[in-house]
């Protein structure tokens, strides 16, 4: 696909990851890891973004969303707000694995496991090379988890089992960086952007507490 102007964003880990990619190839980055609510922060931090990419809204040509799974809470804000920013322009929408721009935080040619905490005795979990998925991303029990051959992982939230013999890799590329890196990649599989959606789709993969509770 031809370069464009994207707007990314991911709040899947509990932090604001941004990315700007301006279709001459410039490249603007913001990560917020403050502790106010992103229903506050991540407009206005867009906006400078924006700014400092000299940008209007409507000469973006495509939102990147970090659509999960991870923390429902951010995961909705983040889409709220694209599909807000949206509404007037009428773009379409590149849906990136939350879990696979984890994975581009790791610097490891080798397969490459990120696991983060789903609570309720839960957990995402995805297998990546090189930023690559090598299955599905799944959303498993702890204690399936735990029985899997020790390897490489990554994560953000501290698991909530004791992994036996597993090494946890740094996380050591800015998450916004990776964010960036993954909407790249994406694009060079893209064949036609028509093909997208105009609204953002997230992929929680597990249910919501009041959805459990309706059902418990």
């Amino acid at each position: 696909m031809k370069p464009a102007n994207i707007l990314a964003v991911d709040l899947a880990s509990g932090a604001i990851a941004a990315a700007l990619l301006r279709a001459d190839g410039g490249l603007f980055t913001a990560d917020d890891t403050h502790t106010k609510p992103h229903s506050q922060t991540l407009l206005p931090l867009l906006k400078q973004l924006m700014a400092e990419a000299a940008l209007h809204w409507n000469e973006l040509e495509l939102f990147a969303l970090g659509a999960g799974p991870g923390s429902f809470t951010g995961i909705r804000i983040a889409a709220a707000t694209l599909a807000g920013l949206n509404a007037p322009i009428g773009k379409r929408f590149l849906h990136l694995s939350s879990l696979a721009v984890t994975a581009r935080q790791v610097e490891s040619r080798e397969p490459v496991w990120v696991i983060e905490d789903a609570r309720a005795g839960d957990a995402y979990v995805g297998c990546y090379r090189n930023g690559e998925p090598l299955q599905e991303d799944r959303c498993l029990r702890w204690d399936e988890v735990a029985q899997f051959p020790p390897a490489a992982f990554a994560c953000h939230n501290e698991p909530a089992v004791e992994l036996v013999g597993w090494q946890r890799l740094p996380l050591a590329l800015p998450r916004s960086q990776a964010l960036a890196d993954a909407t790249r990649a994406a694009l060079d599989r893209l064949d036609d952007i028509g093909s997208l959606p105009r609204y953002p789709q997230p992929a929680y993969l597990q249910a919501s507490q009041a959805e459990r509770n309706a059902h418990a």
